[in-house]
Formats: C-alpha cells, structure tokens, sequence
C-alpha cells in the first residue's frame, strides 16, 4: 500500500467520523439521556421520596405511641385498686381515651399486673401472643428486663406461621407493679404506608419480615410479612434486581426510633421493557441511515483527496505548536515573574540569576535544532528550571538526583524531564508541607534507558489512577494531566512501540513515572535530522 493511499484512507476516516459517526453518536447520547433522566425521575426519585415518606410516618407513628405509653406508665397505677375499685377504673379508662387520646384505627392498649394477668383494657383478653410463652420469654420479658424503658416489637396474632403481625409497643410500671403496652394492628401500618407506586418491606432485628404492602415482589404468597427478606433483595440497595419473573429497582432506609429497615421495592419490568424497545427502533433507523451517509461521506472523501497532503502538513504543525505550547505551564510562568518582580526589590543578584535561568530555559524550549538531545545537555536546563523552583520553594523543596556517568551522551527527547519535574512538584506536597522529588536515570540492560521520577506526596486513588492510564493511552491531552499526556504522546510518534511509559502510587503515597527509551548514542542523532524543522 503506498502512502498515499494510507493518505487517502486516513482522510476518508476522518470525514466519516466528522459527518457520520458525530450525528449518529450524538442521537444515541440524547436517547440516552432520555433514558437516563426518565430513569432517574421516574425510579430513583420517586424511590427515595415515597420511601422517606412511609419511613418518616413509620417512625412518628413509633414515637407517639412510645411518648404514650411512657405518659401512661408514669401514671404509677396500682393494678390491686383498680381490680377493686370501680371509680378508679372509670377514671383510668376516661384518662386513656382522652388523655391519651386512643385513635379509631383498631389500637387496643392493655394494663397488666405484676403476674402478667389483664387488669383493664380495650379488649376484655389479652391476645394469644401475650399469653401463650413460656416463662422468661416474649416482649413482656424484655419489658421486665428494661422496666425504664419503651420497647416495640411484632408479635404474630396466632401460632400460625402465616398470620399478620401486629405492633406491641410498652414498658413496665414503676416499681414492677405491672405492664402497659398499646397494640397497633398491621393493617393499620399498612394503611398509613401503602403507595400506589411500589411496595414496602420492613425488616426487624430478627431479620423478619413483619410488615409488607403491595403483591408485586411477592406474587405467590399470601402472606409475605412470614417470610425472610430475599438475599438478592436485601443486597441490591439503589440497585436493579431480578426476582421472580420480574425486575426491581430496590432503596432502603433505617428507622430511626428502632433498629429496623425499611426496603422500598418498585416494579420496573415493563419500564425496562420499553427502554429496549426504544433502543430497538433507534439500533434500525440507524441501520437504515448509516449506508446513506457512508455514501454521501466517500463522494466528499473522494472530492478532497487532492488536498490530503497540505491537510497532513498542517495536521503536523498544529501537533508541533501544541507540543511547545503545553512544555511551560502558565501558572508556572507567572508564578516566576511575580517571584522576581519581589526579587528585584529583596535579593537584585537573585532576581537576575532567576532571570538568567528563565531565559535560558524559554530559549532552550524553542529552539528547533533536534527533537534529540544529549542527555548531558537536556540536564543543564532542567538545573536551570530547577533552579527556578528552589527560588520559589527554598527549603522546602529536596531534590535528588542520580544519574550513571556513562550516560552523559544517549540521546533523550529534549525537554523531557522539565514536564515530568513539574508535574512532581506540582502534585508532590507530603502532609508536612515539604516537596520530595528525585529523578534517577541508569541503564537497562545494552539497548535500554530507563527513567524514574518520584515523588513522596499523598498520591492518589486506584480510580484516580486508573483514569491517567486510561488518557495516556488514548492519547488524549485535554485534561489536568498534559505534561503526562504530551510526554506520553512524544514517545509514541519518535519510538513507536519501542518506547514505554507506566505510572504507579503506591498505597503508602507518593507518584511514580517510569520511562522505557531505546538507548541511542549522539552519533546516531543524524537519523531524526529530517525532522528538525518545525
């Protein structure tokens, strides 16, 4: 294949993209946002809102009925005088269904005594979950085992494992003279909870399942509130899930009055389903278009071929000014002048020694003599930009250098080191203000050079480092990193794969850039003169 069609292959490439792929990608991007927003709208807010809803009604509803039995508790009542006395049994109950202010909602409250037995209340037994326990067990135990404190818990209303559950929230009486406790049935907590929108499922310290609303996520069973919480499910907060036959998009959020969850559960099957289906129409239309525009693209591809060499010329240029434009960073730069313009008035001899090393420095980074340089050479004016630094840092900044003697003449990309210095100084500040960096240079083995800078700054997160490593090798060199990326990009167009770059941070902090140069001695400079020029 000649170069020129290489050429030609290029720029068809390239008018492609621009006119076909750039519309198609930018359709896609909007179905996804769509997709995206609708997701987050329809799923993830309503989730959360609805959720905190029933969670806060769950938690008020905890705290009124704790807040009344502790007002009733305090009363100090006498379970033997309100066996006897009928007055005060009159009082009690007026005192409860005013005072206390009893809602219609099925509540029930009970007063025990001391032996467990139903001294008043709104139901004339107690139910079978208070009465059918052993001795030392069940939520009148723990009562007596914290009597200065209000507990709530669900207690079945039978035996049967599928019977509902119902809200027991009470504590002792002063003294142990007995118990108080208000009884809230489920169907009230569901009431108060259920959405139109998703389901509820309210786990317990037991990892019961207590409370539920909604046959969605349970679409078999008849009484769900009797089975554990799906693993799956319990696992998948802000998450997708696939239960069943269907899918859910699950949250939760802990009580805050007790040490419960509760699990929001939406049903997105048929949500998903028609986000597919979209996918579907928009994956044809542009099957159906792409032949059209790939013509149209190859007929204009085909009509600007003869300007695919002043393209290349000018292709080329803009790389080369982007390579001396990114060599100095701006605040770099300023930061310089505004230290000498101080200089000038503190220290003149080191104000002009700054300006020396600037000039020389700038100078250096302009000339087109060789992309190429002896490694002695390239070193001079990195002292000098290090000179530079040491003004602006002074003792703060320790540098350390180690470089095998017999390397003074191997050939480097000039200006390598400046980019890389900068990018540890940069970024290399440790906890204790200082600024560590060293750069070392030896062999690696007869055809090899390696290069390492370092420096002993706090580093950075694997996703952090993970994100460079991805830039480096796209070649992408908009972003926070283009010394890395520009240095990156100037190995792979004078080496090609003979060349390498890595970059590492370990977990004890710092950074860490590696290169990996062919070795090449200053009499083989003559191969790259024809590239000389920019």
């Amino acid at each position: 294949m000649t170069p020129s069609d290489q050429t030609f292959q290029r720029d068809v490439k390239r008018t492609l993209l621009r006119y076909t792929f750039g519309p198609v990608l930018l359709l896609v991007a909007l179905f996804f946002a769509l997709v995206g927003a609708s997701w987050s709208y329809y799923v993830v807010m309503r989730s959360d809102e609805v959720r905190h809803l029933a969670a806060e009604v769950l938690d008020e509803t905890i705290a009124d009925y704790s807040a009344r039995a502790d007002l009733a508790a305090s009363q100090n009542y006498d379970p033997d005088i309100l066996r006897t006395n009928a007055s005060a049994r009159a009082a009690v109950f007026q005192y409860l269904y005013h005072e206390v202010n009893i809602d219609k909602r099925g509540t029930q409250f009970f007063l025990l005594d001391r032996k467990k037995q139903l001294v008043l209340g709104s139901e004339k037994a107690l139910p079978p979950a208070l009465t059918d326990v052993p001795e030392g067990w069940g939520v009148l135990a723990r009562f007596e085992a914290h009597p200065e404190t209000v507990h709530a818990e669900f207690l079945r209303r039978a035996a049967d494992e599928s019977s509902a559950q119902d809200l027991v929230i009470g504590r002792s009486l002063p003294h142990g003279n007995g118990y108080f406790l208000f009884l809230i049935p489920q169907e009230s907590l569901q009431r108060a909870i259920r959405s139109p929108y998703l389901d509820f499922v309210l786990t317990d310290s037991y990892g019961g399942t207590p409370l539920a609303t909604g046959s969605s996520y349970h679409p078999a069973a008849g009484h769900p509130q009797t089975e554990k919480l799906s693993a799956d499910i319990a696992s998948a907060n802000r998450q997708t899930v696939s239960y069943g036959k269907g899918l859910y998009f699950v949250t939760e959020e802990a009580l805050q009055e007790v040490p419960w969850t509760l699990y929001s559960i939406l049903p997105v099957t048929d949500l998903i389903g028609r986000y597919r289906l979209g996918a579907l129409i928009l994956a044809s239309l542009l099957l159906l278009l792409m032949p059209v525009l790939y013509h149209s693209v190859r007929q204009e591809s085909l009509a600007r071929a003869h300007a695919v060499k002043e393209e290349e010329q000018r292709a080329t240029a803009m790389a080369e000014i982007r390579r001396l434009e990114s060599q100095f960073q701006p605040h770099f730069l300023f930061n310089t002048l505004e230290n000498i313009r101080y200089m000038v008035c503190l220290d003149p001899q080191a104000a002009s020694r700054m300006l020396l090393a600037l000039s020389g420095l700038l100078r250096y980074s302009i000339r087109g003599t060789s992309r190429l340089v002896p490694l002695a050479e390239d070193l001079t004016y990195t002292h000098h930009y290090l000179e530079i630094q040491t003004y602006r840092f002074g003792q703060r900044l320790r540098y350390q250098e180690q470089i095998a003697n017999e390397l003074g003449h191997a050939l480097i990309p000039r200006l390598l080191f400046q980019p890389l210095l900068e990018n540890a100084i940069h970024y290399g500040e440790s906890a204790d203000g200082t600024l560590t960096v060293s750069l070392t240079i030896r062999p690696d083995g007869p055809n090899r050079l390696t290069v390492i800078v370092k420096d002993a700054g706090c580093g950075m997160s694997r996703e952090q480092l993970e994100e460079i490593r991805t830039l480096l090798q796209s070649g992408d060199d908009s972003s926070a990193h283009t010394g890395l990326c520009n240095i990156a990009r100037r190995l792979r167009l004078l080496y090609g794969k003979k060349a390498g770059m890595s970059i590492e941070s370990p977990p004890a902090g710092g950074f860490c850039v590696t290169l990996h140069l062919p070795f090449q001695e200053e009499s083989e400079e003559r191969i790259h003169a024809q590239n000389h020029h920019c």
